[in-house]
């Protein structure tokens, strides 16, 4: 085919996107698994609350490495691309386990800040996080006595203060942060 025709034939993740968003998730996992010459797959399942892109295959490895920037990479690409999609669901990838060990992670690392905010009352950040990964660290804290959190900063470099609360902080709204996000 044409250079010409090739760049005005419909793709699979364009053309459906709408019509079925399951699908062309699939289709993008698998146009990438193609072109990069990775053994990938993807299965998309929906529940009440989610969208779940569940990766398959030795492909999924080479998402892994680096403390798992690619499959970090290709969360943030499936977000912009299908989050409108899928709502009111939440788009969630999933791969080993990594996102369960994540979370984990991230609830640990909120109570040692606290800790540490605790002992010398010095508030103390977190790395810039995403919202759902905010939101983790605000629920973990919520009912920490003693400290508060909210979200600084803006767009990607937004992160979690972790600090003493004070008696004229406001009451904590189930979330320690006073529904900031």
């Amino acid at each position: 085919m044409p250079r010409a025709e090739r760049a005005g034939a419909s793709r699979p993740d364009q053309v459906s996107k709408a019509q079925d968003p399951r699908a062309a998730i699939r289709a993008f996992v698998r146009e990438l698994a193609e072109s990069g010459e990775l053994d990938l797959t993807a299965e998309v399942r929906e529940t009440e609350q989610r969208t779940v892109v569940q990766l398959f295959g030795a492909g999924r490895d080479i998402l892994l490495e680096r403390g798992a920037e690619g499959l970090v990479a290709l969360d943030h690409i499936l977000q912009r691309a299908f989050a409108h999609e899928v709502q009111p669901r939440r788009l969630v990838l999933e791969c080993e386990g990594f996102r369960e060990a994540r979370d984990a992670a991230l609830g640990a690392r909120a109570k040692e800040l606290a800790d540490a905010v605790l002992a010398d009352g010095r508030p103390r950040e977190t790395e810039p996080l995403n919202s759902y990964e905010r939101r983790l660290v605000h629920v973990a804290l919520a009912e920490m006595p003693g400290v508060r959190t909210f979200s600084v900063g803006e767009g990607p470099d937004r992160r979690v203060t972790v600090a003493v609360r004070t008696p004229d902080d406001p009451p904590a709204a189930g979330q320690g942060n006073g529904g900031q996000q």
